[in-house]
């Protein structure tokens, strides 16, 4: 299951029609929703829209859509080749300008036009606002399932520093480092989130390395109460709607795997490093130790090499100064690496003279991945 969340992050974004995709003004999204799902014969089915819908021009537009509203609106029997074959002869009866069906990630893509209020095709806009054509039309991403459960799970993360990709993938992460089961039978049993459907109970069956699922069930399917499974009875989904919360929480004494800690950590970790997303602050701050057995001359040279390559600005005092850095490393040992390589950074700054706020995020994400490479040289 963790698999298939990172497949969905992963394919999150994609557009699907040969067309240009306009983004869709924060004001004209109600509007344009609506007419969507009219046009596509939904108007009246159980839905909620996902995804960070607070920035002022959405490039995806996501919506949960139920299941078995859809089923009885399709007239199918439920059963997934039914279904998606009811689907497509459905959406052939529609006014859409176009539509695809995703069977992998259970999801109908609907190509609708950018409208306001009043119904009036708009102009096509980018994500900075900027008029790409005429006639805007938008591709909106109808993700089927239990719609009150997506409703919360693949709700965005407003307010945090962290898209809702990280939380969930923590979630998943503590999830999948729970296998319980008695150590004399190959039979296992553990808890996943279907981040459709809701918590799912597994029975599976363990053969060397491989697993073979005997059986799943899900038995919650409402964000409250796997917040309260989770983290405790005084946790509801409000508790846990962000990383930064969640982190909160996974260090709380009412954490249900004090003592899996460690391994959770190493493994949403290994989770992040291969989706390529920044590790978070907070996990260096507590889970990384004081001294490395990495050559600290090399951190430093890969400090240097890295903000000169970003910036494209290898001018002589610069690189004295990263000498004078680097002569310094040596009391890496035991002083705190990361409150050196922070310093190191002001003093680059400093002597940049850099002021523009994307370089200094660019520089930030270079670092973050440095300090990605020494926690999995130090685990």
């Amino acid at each position: 299951m963790k698999n298939i969340l990172e497949k969905y992050y992963l394919n999150e974004g994609g557009y699907v029609f040969k067309t240009d995709i306009s983004a869709v003004p924060k004001r004209h999204l109600q509007s344009t929703l609506n007419r969507s799902l009219k046009d596509s014969g939904m108007a009246n089915v159980t839905s909620h829209l996902v995804g960070n819908v607070s920035k002022l021009y959405l490039g995806d537009v996501d919506v949960a859509i139920d299941w078995d509203d859809l089923v009885k609106l399709f007239g199918s029997t439920g059963e997934k080749k039914d279904f998606w074959a009811k689907a497509d002869k459905f959406m052939k009866k529609q006014k859409v300008e176009s539509y695809t069906l995703n069977k992998g990630l259970q999801q109908i893509h609907v190509l609708s036009p950018l409208v306001d209020k009043k119904g009036k095709h708009l102009a096509g806009v980018d994500k900075d606002g900027k008029e790409i054509g005429p006639k805007g039309m938008v591709q909106i991403d109808l993700m089927i399932g239990n719609a009150n459960f997506m409703k919360d799970s693949l709700k965005g993360a407003e307010g945090s520093k962290y898209k809702a990709t990280w939380r969930n993938m923590l979630l998943a992460d503590i999830l999948s480092n729970t296998i319980t089961g008695d150590d004399q039978s190959e039979i296992k049993h553990k808890f996943q989130i279907n981040w459709k459907t809701g918590l799912q109970y597994v029975r599976f069956k363990l053969n060397g390395k491989s697993k073979k699922k005997l059986n799943t069930k899900t038995v919650l399917t409402n964000m409250d109460d796997v917040a309260e499974y989770i983290f405790g009875p005084k946790y509801k989904f409000k508790d846990i709607e962000t990383f930064e919360k969640i982190w909160k929480a996974f260090n709380s004494s009412s954490f249900k795997w004090k003592n899996k800690r460690k391994e959770i950590i190493k493994s949403y970790t290994q989770t992040l490093d291969r989706m390529k997303m920044e590790l978070p602050s907070e996990l260096n701050e507590s889970y990384t130790p004081r001294t490395y057995n990495m050559n600290t001359h090399e951190i430093q040279k890969a400090v240097a090499e890295v903000v000169l390559e970003n910036l494209q600005n290898k001018d002589s005092k610069l690189a004295k100064l990263m000498h004078a850095r680097e002569r310094r490393a040596d009391k890496c040992v035991t002083e705190n690496v990361n409150e050196f390589i922070d310093e190191t950074i002001n003093i680059l700054m400093e002597h940049l003279h850099i002021e523009k706020e994307e370089v200094i995020s660019n520089i930030d994400k270079e670092y973050e991945h440095m300090r990605r490479l020494i926690w999995k040289n130090q685990n």
